[in-house]
């Protein structure tokens, strides 16, 4: 926020705004927020985006991601908002992690409580646009300063799998996107971009030690870590002709999604919120796949990058217990891998740190690795 502050005001003197610090968990200054400011259009991007601590942490990412996403909803219809613009991710479609679920969650109630606006049985004017998209190279926890740094230190550059493929796009392109989506949508919809084709992350790896100066495999060694909890060999095709409906913009379409009851899904949130604030971890998890809650994400741990198997109930249970007994310090992490539910022993992931350069220096780079990938 801080550095905001200081761009807008160096490149745009002129320009009237008001940064303000707050947390989506904390309705009563969300409240607050809305009653000082009384803004016509709102875009929410809060979120906890990095799967595999949100593995370790499911109950933090409902919280923040789905519970999160109900306060400001439910505030826009209330201060009278015209329009709210929700931050999605391509983890949402068929979800196999915390997170994707947990964005799917909050892509459910804010579509349920738009159509319930729409259909008259709920007070108000608001409506609500969804935008999904894939992963946006030099943002925050992008692959590109974390691949910088490591060939800054002479390597090596890690990468999970040999075949691990994502969907990028830059930070211009997504940020037009994301306001034209808004532009052009009716309401109550899920907008998903066109992101091309998928990239290799080890070719771009390979490119960027390239355009570094180096040989790859001779003067920096490309190591492969491994898939880390919660992550897929490759993303869904965010918009096939199967599954969206085209809109008058070539790269943003209309996902075809099921749609749920404004009032079942208040129900299941309320649970929800219950489990995540008291850090009931396995009623956290149980509650995304509907044992707690009617609301059935169903590509939850039905489809996915490798056979899965299920673990019983019993065995969960056992295992829920000691995590309890023997706490985090025994390595005993509650892990949710894409093979299915599965409780296991692993060591803690470290979060993605980087060293930034600058905003313009950055966009150069993404773009040169897109335009080669």
């Amino acid at each position: 926020m801080h550095n905001i502050r200081l761009e807008l005001e160096e490149r745009f003197p002129h320009l009237s705004f008001v940064p303000v610090i707050g947390d989506v968990r904390l309705k009563a200054r969300v409240r607050m927020i809305f009653e000082r400011h009384r803004p016509d259009v709102v875009f929410h991007a809060a979120a906890y985006k990095h799967v595999p601590l949100m593995e370790e942490n499911p109950c933090e990412a409902v919280f923040v991601n789905a519970i999160g996403t109900q306060h400001v909803a439910d505030l826009c219809v209330e201060y009278g908002v015209e329009k709210m613009v929700m931050i999605s991710t391509d983890k949402a479609v068929n979800p196999t992690n915390v997170m994707g679920a947990s964005k799917r969650l909050a892509e459910i109630y804010v579509q349920s409580l738009g159509v319930s606006i729409a259909e008259g049985r709920t007070a108000g004017r608001t409506r609500f646009v969804t935008t999904r998209f894939g992963n946006v190279l030099g943002s925050n926890g992008s692959v590109i300063p974390r691949f910088m740094e490591q060939i800054r230190h002479g390597g090596p550059v890690t990468v999970t799998h040999p075949e691990i493929r994502r969907f990028f796009m830059t930070i211009p392109e997504a940020c037009r996107l994301v306001m034209e989506a808004a532009t052009i949508s009716d309401g109550n919809e899920i907008m998903v971009f066109e992101m091309g084709e998928s990239t290799r992350i080890a070719d771009l790896a390979k490119r960027m030690i390239e355009l570094a100066g180096y040989v790859p495999g001779v003067d920096i060694e490309i190591r492969y870590t491994g898939l880390r909890p919660g992550e897929k060999l490759y993303e869904e095709v965010l918009s096939n002709t199967e599954n969206t409906i085209p809109t008058s913009h070539k790269k943003i379409k209309i996902a075809k999604v099921r749609k749920y009851g404004y009032e079942e899904v208040c129900r299941a949130f309320g649970e929800l919120e219950r489990l995540s604030v008291s850090v009931d971890i396995y009623g956290t998890v149980k509650a995304h796949e509907g044992g707690h809650s009617r609301i059935r994400v169903e590509e939850f741990a039905v489809r996915g990058d490798r056979c899965r198997t299920r673990r019983t109930e019993e065995r969960k249970k056992r295992m829920h217990r000691e995590y309890l007994l023997t706490g985090p310090s025994s390595g005993l992490s509650r892990n949710r891998f894409c093979e299915g539910e599965r409780f296991c022993r692993s060591d803690a992931i470290q979060p993605m740190v980087g060293l930034f350069r600058s905003t313009k220096s950055r966009l150069s780079l993404s773009e040169r690795l897109l335009s080669v990938s």
